[in-house]
């Protein structure tokens, strides 16, 4: 198997296609869209067929994004079940690599490689402890979703009054989908639901700290990206230094 790197956003801080290094990144569907960030050549080259699957890392929707934008299968792991090791850190306790494909069989069989655990990051053993863990593609016999709850927060779901047509017929079909497959379907509300995102969002107080943990441990030249956006060469909407200030 054959690995490349692909483009992405100055240090993954962005959900669009756009580098200060390598310029822009374009959705391959349609050369005037967007193919979302942060991991956006890993997503436009799968999409493209220039790879089977991809490995993106989501802190507050850098794989789920893309594979809305790109029409691929993104899995947002629970963090925990992969390494982070090598992975600069963006919000160290949300950030999660995962795999982007062009079906759920091929999200699952990379997902499984990349579980286990790892010394290099103690987390990754909470994912070992019993009971003895399902792999990744024990969900997928077409008969795995009779008898699942499975709870609708329309909230987030572009099903109400006002919002695309086109994706809500998208969602409804898939819903219903699940619904013919055997799931009971349950529509839940999270009160305030808007004020506790904005509470947990945690780039405005952490993103610096860990962004500089991973420079030092890199031995790159700076070690504070307030130096970095000093030199003028940050892609201007990232050069914020209170955006990542703690």
């Amino acid at each position: 198997m054959s690995c490349r790197k692909t483009a992405l956003p100055d240090f993954a801080m962005s959900w669009h296609g756009h580098s200060s290094r390598s310029g822009v990144t374009r959705n391959p569907y349609d050369l005037s869209r967007d193919p979302g960030g942060s991991s956006s050549g890993t997503a436009a080259a799968v999409a493209v067929g220039l790879a089977m699957a991809g490995v993106g890392t989501d802190t507050g929707g850098s794989i789920r994004v893309l594979a809305f934008f790109c029409g691929l299968v993104g899995i947002r792991p629970t963090v925990g079940l992969v390494s982070r090791h090598g992975v600069t850190a963006l919000v160290r306790e949300q950030d999660s690599p995962g795999p982007l494909a062009r079906s759920v069989a091929d999200a699952a069989t990379v997902l499984e490689a990349m579980t286990g655990w790892d010394p290099d990051d103690p987390v990754t053993a909470l994912a070992n402890l019993p009971p003895h863990r399902l792999t990744a593609q024990d969900p997928l016999p077409p008969e795995a979703l009779k008898r699942a709850r499975i709870g609708v927060l329309r909230q987030v779901c572009a099903t109400v009054p006002g919002d695309d047509p086109d994706v809500a017929r998208v969602v409804e079909e898939g819903l219903t989908a699940m619904r013919e497959a055997g799931a009971s379907l349950i529509d839940v509300g999270i009160p305030r639901l808007s004020d506790l995102l904005h509470q947990t969002f945690m780039y405005l107080r952490q993103s610096r700290r860990d962004i500089n943990h991973s420079l030092t441990r890199s031995g790159a030249p700076f070690t504070d990206i307030a130096e970095i956006v000093a030199t003028g060469e940050l892609r201007p909407t990232d050069a914020n230094p209170t955006a990542t200030a703690t």
